[in-house]
């Protein structure tokens, strides 16, 4: 029975979101397989209204604020001389309808070939911000910075489809005890 509950805990406390001292968040956003999309294209539109035509590489980062004021989200570092493309989605990201819920898209807004969105984000909402390279089938590890002036900055927030993931594991490990209690109780 302990060990079960321990499990259920270490399983919800990967549902939970993680708190990040301070309005600076850094992280490395590995891009590569096997998460690939086509793309939103940026064509002078936010949000985007047009994607690629080939397949692109995708890391992505869930994540909330607590103070509503403009944001920073940028790309400063990768490990390799590779163009960077980020997208800004609201709510969820689906890889499989890539222009549904996106707020903004951004090729060339930083330094050199970095992306970068500056945004005024709300309090309570999910942001799910994606970053990809400007050329299709692209492996990268980037350094990318979400920063605001004030406030906390809020990340651990699963993509939907790993919620769901999570979710159907943990009922079916309380389908499991409840099917071994109910067996061992006949005898």
């Amino acid at each position: 029975m302990k060990l079960r509950l321990a499990l259920m805990a270490v399983l919800l406390g990967s549902l939970g979101a993680q708190q990040c001292l301070g309005a600076l968040i850094s992280y490395t956003a590995a891009v590569g397989p096997p998460n690939v999309f086509n793309r939103p294209i940026t064509n002078g539109s936010n949000p985007p209204v047009t994607t690629s035509d080939d397949d692109h590489y995708y890391h992505v980062f869930g994540f909330t604020v607590d103070v509503a004021e403009t944001y920073r989200m940028e790309v400063v570092g990768t490990d390799g001389n590779i163009d960077s493309f980020l997208i800004l989605y609201q709510g969820a990201f689906d890889p499989s309808n890539p222009l549904t819920n996106a707020l903004e898209a951004d090729d060339d807004g930083g330094v050199s070939f970095f992306s970068r969105i500056d945004r005024s984000l709300s309090t309570g909402t999910d942001y799910f911000l994606v970053t990809s390279t400007f050329d299709p089938e692209t492996s990268v590890n980037y350094t990318v910075e979400i920063e605001g002036p004030t406030g906390n900055i809020i990340s651990g927030i699963p993509e939907p489809a790993t919620s769901v993931g999570l979710l159907t594991g943990l009922l079916g490990i309380g389908g499991l005890g409840f099917w071994r209690r109910r067996r061992d109780s006949r005898g």
